[in-house]
């Protein structure tokens, strides 16, 4: 069964169970299949074997179990999950329970997956396989705390393998622990030093410490290893992005693009660099083509509009972005915060102060919601509090006045 999180770990519990009937002739060829084979033919075996067979208990709930990864795997999810009920129901082992957790993993059901592997746990605590499938489940809904203890718990055995130490690196990132990402990535790669895995998630860790410098160098190392990935030059190009060398950013982002022409997130971070670099008909034909691709993404219509909202250009149009990305997030912050610009831009101070207070209010640290702030608030007449928010943006971000003055807006 596939685990739609992408980590492929259920291949291991989808192993066939075998059915050992007391048969000969064509019941026991069909069993064979039944326990042994894939897809649409081990589906008919074990129909076969299930209504033709005179099978146990046991052995019922195997055929059962069996036919279910056929189900699965041909997206007949109703269909799988009788006979996986039918099987707990005839014997209920840890197996049958994993296997029907894999089913909710493919349905988006993670939640009631975990209740399956905790059911498949308390029958064999020490199954490895079992912790780690829950660990990956629990990753992706965020309960980091106990994905990191199965991971954990997983290793204990004394050898390191280094899928699982894949697995607790990415959830330790996922936790923002990234110096734990970083020693688990290093622990890979003293088994294998070219494990592009172990790259790609030591140079995300460098990235999230800001490390940025560290970073370039493993996802160069990573882009020597697979150089027809797309993903890991789009990582290097942040990195190169924040270390504010936009043109080798740009290179990296136009070969992603070029790579992954389909995918919105490298167009639009494109467009981002573009707005660091002034060139900002650039960044708005990018902030196109990304809602194009994906005509619900809020960050692009963010990114449109402060485009226009920093250059002082069609404020009419980009008031209407930032308000389709607030009707798309409306927790999005940096949307209250571009929005707050265009109506300063407007010469609407009120309500740039409102959205900035706003912007402030969800994100205490955001530096330019202060400053706009503040900068309407002198226009407004209250000298103090403009004053008072001028200097908050400053203790936050000391070098805003001049970046902002880089855009045309100033005192």
């Amino acid at each position: 069964m596939k685990s739609d999180s992408g980590f492929g770990w259920a291949v291991l519990l989808a192993a066939s169970l075998t059915i050992i009937p007391a048969l000969a002739g064509e019941a026991e060829d069909q069993a064979a299949i039944c326990s042994n084979g894939s897809g649409k033919s081990q589906e008919i075996a074990c129909t076969w074997v299930i209504d033709s067979a005179s099978l146990d208990a046991v052995n019922l709930a195997s055929a059962l179990s069996n036919r279910a990864v056929s189900e699965e795997a041909s997206g007949n999810y109703p269909a799988a999950f009788a006979d996986l009920n039918r099987s707990l129901d005839l014997n209920p082992t840890a197996q049958h329970y994993a296997r029907r957790a894999e089913v909710y993993v493919a349905i988006k059901q993670k939640e009631r997956a975990t209740l399956d592997y905790d059911a498949a746990l308390r029958l064999e605590p020490d199954n490895t396989d079992f912790l780690v499938a829950r660990g990956i489940v629990l990753t992706d809904i965020g309960q980091l705390d106990r994905a990191l203890q199965d991971f954990s718990d997983a290793l204990k055995g004394g050898e390191q393998p280094a899928a699982i130490l894949k697995y607790r690196a990415l959830a330790y990132i996922a936790a923002n622990q990234y110096q734990n990402a970083i020693a688990d990535s290093n622990q890979i790669m003293e088994q294998g030093p070219n494990n592009p895995g172990a790259y790609a998630i030591r140079g995300m860790a460098h990235f999230g410490l800001k490390q940025y410098q560290e970073s370039i160098s493993d996802f160069t190392k990573l882009i020597s290893l697979r150089p027809n990935d797309a993903l890991p030059l789009q990582f290097r190009g942040r990195s190169y992005f924040y270390l504010k060398q936009y043109d080798l950013a740009i290179l990296d982002l136009n070969r992603a693009v070029a790579m992954k022409p389909d995918s919105a997130e490298t167009v639009a971070r494109r467009g981002s660099v573009y707005i660091e670099m002034h060139e900002y008909a650039q960044a708005v034909q990018d902030f196109d083509a990304a809602i194009r691709l994906e005509p619900k993404y809020a960050a692009a219509f963010n990114g449109r509009c402060w485009s226009r909202a920093i250059s002082g250009q069609e404020l009419n149009v980009a008031l209407a972005d930032c308000n389709r990305a607030l009707e798309i997030d409306a927790s999005l912050v940096a949307a209250l915060d571009s929005r707050g610009l265009v109506y300063f831009q407007m010469a609407n101070y009120a309500k740039a102060v409102a959205d900035c207070s706003a912007a402030i209010a969800i994100d205490p640290k955001l530096a330019s919601s202060f400053y706009v702030s503040g900068l309407a608030k002198l226009r407004l007449g209250d000298a103090s509090g403009g004053s008072a928010d001028i200097a908050s943006a400053k203790a936050l971000e000391p070098m805003i006045a001049d970046r902002y003055a880089s855009y045309g807006v100033k005192l």
